[in-house]
């Protein structure tokens, strides 16, 4: 009841706002702060996300915003692969948790994987990388 409640306040504080100054072009965010947006009825440029908007989706966020992943995946931070080793250093040394990844296509050559850790009871963001589909890793 509260997400629902959540939601309702956002889309009508949306609706405030892009009344007022006309910025809505379309359906498509470009260079925006997506957390001001109706993930129900807009759709993102992924290929356009800023860095502080990728990092201020949790993970629940990033499905209602970005849409279904080409991969999910979760695993102990115990067993970071190759592709992974990049988000050791925004880990705590000494800790033993779950990492969860979700990875979108973003351009026909480029993926966006994001890392989340828990934190509380909300899977937030810790690093992301974009990265060619040509890649080996």
């Amino acid at each position: 009841m509260r997400k629902h409640l959540g939601y309702i306040v956002l889309v009508s504080h949306l609706i405030v706002c892009f009344g007022c100054n006309g910025q809505q072009k379309g359906k498509t965010i470009k260079n925006t702060n997506i957390h001001n947006q109706d993930s129900m009825s807009i759709n993102v440029d992924k290929s356009n996300l800023k860095k502080e908007d990728i990092l201020s989706l949790d993970y629940d966020m990033a499905l209602a915003i970005l849409g279904e992943p080409i991969s999910r995946k979760s695993f102990p931070a115990t067993e970071i692969s190759k592709f992974s080793v990049g988000v050791r250093r925004y880990l705590p040394a000494d800790t033993v948790l779950q990492i969860r990844e979700l990875t979108f296509e973003v351009k026909a050559d480029t993926n966006l994987t994001i890392w989340y850790q828990e934190k509380g009871k909300k899977w937030q963001p810790i690093h992301f990388m974009r990265w060619n589909k040509n890649m080996q890793f």
